[in-house]
């Protein structure tokens, strides 16, 4: 049978390979004076058949914007299709650019007057082609790869799962009641995403994956328009002016923006906040007989929350993508032959948002029994 006009098609080709990983790793251990150990680890993965999406049911490049965006469409949500009404036609490949790399530098100390601690700091670093999150081609192409280039060609950039900084300290001590006691502690760079636009202004047919054009002065209508709105639910109106004031302001007081001004959003460039994490477990054996071992164990993850509900909070921004501007209308003309866009930012939009489960305290208490 023919699938219908307008549905998606989802192609794997004869030679596709399943997904497969190069890893090398090399570490050293150094006895120290006083029961310590130094560490020292470097981990290198390259990719050697990962996935590569893309959608050949478009025509190819229709054009740029006025700002250099490929476009392939004249105008958005009106791509150029090889097929008429047949909008997604999702082709799986193999690529093998992606890599990424991480050191290890740690200080242990082994059990010693009833007591261990350890620090270890980690940088690494990923790229990758797309930063494949989802279980579907849909959501693998449309969110995997935010660029303002062209999609079929297998650029690298940076991953989502790029973690620049992790530093985890942890710190046991033994009672002679037989009860252990941990603290854990974790610091590390928040999650990677990229700035993007609610609407499909590179008329590829796909909304919400196509990273902002950050000017270069947003209250230069030049670079960026506006047009007025009235804030749901009341009957306030932000004004263009207002609103421009605004995004200047927000992109001032983020550096992966204010860097970047007159280029598109580098993909995962933005990272949430650094996030501090303190576990506790509690660990106590029972009286047992012969070879049998029986404990109790209660963790308690996120500490400062479980002690006052203001502590512990993690920020985010939407994992992968954050839509900032909402395309609104455009001027006379096609995108793809001189038309601007015109957008509308709302000056109450958070940066970040702590309504994760990461920002709440969790308990786990476990029997063991062994023999």
């Amino acid at each position: 049978t023919t699938a219908r006009a307008g549905a998606e098609i989802n192609l794997l080709g004869k030679d596709l390979n399943f997904p497969q990983n190069m890893r090398a790793t090399l570490g050293y251990d150094r006895q120290l004076p006083g029961r310590f150990v130094a560490t020292f680890e470097g981990m290198y993965t390259k990719g050697v058949n990962n996935l590569f999406y893309q959608n050949i049911a478009l025509a190819g490049p229709q054009g740029t914007d006025l700002k250099g965006r490929v476009m392939y469409g004249p105008n958005v949500n009106a791509p150029v299709l090889k097929v008429a009404g047949r909008t997604a036609v999702l082709d799986v490949s193999n690529q093998s650019k992606d890599y990424s790399y991480s050191l290890t530098a740690g200080l242990a100390r082994k059990w010693s007057n009833n007591y261990e601690a350890s620090l270890f700091y980690t940088y690494s670093d990923a790229r990758d082609v797309q930063s494949l999150t989802s279980s579907t081609a849909n959501s693998q192409y449309q969110f995997g790869r935010p660029v303002a280039t062209r999609q079929d060609e297998a650029t690298l950039g940076k991953s989502i799962f790029r973690q620049p900084h992790r530093l985890v300290g942890q710190f046991s001590y033994a009672f002679k009641t037989k009860t252990d006691v941990t603290l854990t502690y974790v610091g590390e760079t928040g999650a990677a995403f990229t700035y993007t636009i609610n609407g499909d202004v590179n008329g590829d047919g796909f909304g919400s994956n196509d990273p902002i054009y950050i000017p270069t002065n947003a209250t230069d209508p030049a670079q960026i328009q506006f047009q007025n709105f009235t804030r749901a639910g009341t009957t306030t109106v932000v004004t263009a002016a207002e609103q421009a004031a605004a995004l200047e302001s927000f992109i001032k007081g983020l550096s992966c923006l204010d860097e970047n001004r007159g280029t598109f959003a580098p993909r995962n460039e933005c990272n949430a906040p650094w996030s501090n994490t303190v576990n506790l477990s509690l660990r106590q054996s029972l009286k047992t007989i012969g070879v049998q071992n029986v404990s109790f164990q209660l963790d308690v993850f996120n500490l400062a929350n479980f002690l006052n509900k203001d502590w512990g909070q993690v920020n985010t921004a939407f994992f992968g993508s954050q839509t900032l501007l909402t395309y609104r209308a455009k001027t006379a003309g096609n995108l793809n032959a001189g038309a601007t866009p015109i957008y509308t930012f709302d000056p109450a939009f958070q940066k970040w948002n702590s309504d994760n489960i990461r920002s709440n305290y969790q308990i786990q208490a476990q029997l063991r029994y062994s023999f």
